[in-house]
């Protein structure tokens, strides 16, 4: 289990104007929502919070402080946050409220290990998933879920049914979907041309060329490297 901490304080001011003014000065507006069933406006730091979202923290139980009573000590996931298009940095955050005793839904990433045995016989590991959703306490989220494809041969698959999870980690999925599968090594099949009337490959069509020199006389432009005519006198 991965914990964090972050200082937080109370947004008093909502809107597009305030929160210009909140990153102006290296802020970003956050709220908070969740077990206690009350919204929480926050501002926190944009550094620390950038910091969080691209260390792979996504499952990392993050601790509030704060002098406001009511938002101290909360217990929050990062839920989801905006990018700025131009700069990459996050515009706004949300957290959601967790109480440590009650489950939640999570997705958590896999993790391949060992060496499929298809390889050495010209196979090629192809994953199919890179996360499953569970649900667990928050204490016992894991960082990742391994996958051993060792056993794996030429044409074998493994499906969420087969992982083996940690204990007190229960898969939620609706369908065995596959999680990974080893195939045949695809050789890229080279194509002869094709040969014309005469026993020649056929020539490409070639491109017609819209002449941009002067127009004659009667409007149509001259080709291109052809002389025009002298007029008759």
């Amino acid at each position: 289990m991965k914990t964090i901490e972050l200082e937080v304080g109370s947004r008093a001011e909502t809107g597009k104007g305030a929160n210009r003014r909140l990153r102006r000065d290296g802020l970003i507006p956050a709220v908070v929502y969740g077990a206690s069933k009350k919204n929480f406006n926050l501002q926190t730091s944009r550094k620390i919070v950038t910091n969080i979202v691209n260390g792979g923290n996504d499952n990392a139980i993050i601790t509030l402080k704060s002098s406001d009573k009511d938002v101290n000590g909360k217990y929050v996931l990062l839920k989801q946050w905006d990018r700025d298009i131009t700069t990459r940095l996050p515009r706004h955050v949300d957290f959601y409220e967790i109480d440590l005793k009650k489950t939640v839904r999570v997705n958590v990433g896999l993790k391949f290990v060992g060496k499929a045995k298809g390889i050495g016989d010209g196979g090629l590991l192809e994953p199919v998933a890179r996360e499953i959703t569970v649900d667990c306490l928050p204490t016992a989220i894991p960082e990742t879920i391994e996958v051993d494809v060792s056993g794996l041969g030429i044409g074998d698959s493994l499906h969420v049914e087969d992982l083996i999870v940690p204990e007190g980690i229960k898969k939620v999925y609706n369908d065995n979907f596959t999680i990974v599968t080893c195939t045949y090594v695809k050789e890229e099949v080279i194509v002869a041309p094709v040969a014309g009337a005469e026993g020649a490959a056929a020539a490409p069509a070639e491109p017609e060329v819209i002449a941009k020199g002067k127009k004659d006389e009667e409007g149509a432009p001259a080709a291109a490297g052809e002389k025009k005519a002298p007029e008759k006198k």
